[in-house]
């Protein structure tokens, strides 16, 4: 089941800046922070939509790490019971939707890929 290889998730408020959420992901070792909003379903924000943001706004402009983050184009999660197997998870995860599994764990590609095969490789 997806429960045994999930990974931690730290939600952030949809007015949070740029750098507090990149500080948030670099101190923790994570590359995607749950958005959480009172008008919205909970997103999901990782690394590489900040990266692109970041790139077509001109990273020159001298107050781009004061902005929010909800200027980002964030992804919509799908949740997940902790007992799914790691292949339907897998499954949503090709279809480039994340899975978050409680308040608290998320299922990425990485989990999928490093966790299964690692422990193949391992035995």
């Amino acid at each position: 089941p997806i429960r045994t290889i999930y990974s931690k998730m730290i939600f952030v408020s949809e007015g949070i800046q740029i750098k507090d959420a990149l500080d948030i992901m670099f101190n923790n070792h994570i590359r995607r922070l749950g958005i959480e909003s009172d008008t919205e379903p909970i997103r999901i924000i990782n690394d590489r939509d900040i990266l692109e943001y970041l790139c077509f706004i001109q990273v020159l402009e001298e107050d781009v790490l004061i902005k929010k983050i909800d200027h980002i184009r964030s992804q919509k999660i799908v949740d997940i019971n902790p007992n799914t197997s790691i292949s339907d998870a897998a499954e949503l995860l090709m279809s480039n939707l994340a899975c978050s599994v409680d308040k608290h764990h998320i299922v990425t590609p990485y989990d999928v890929v490093s966790k299964t095969i690692l422990s193949q490789i391992q035995t």
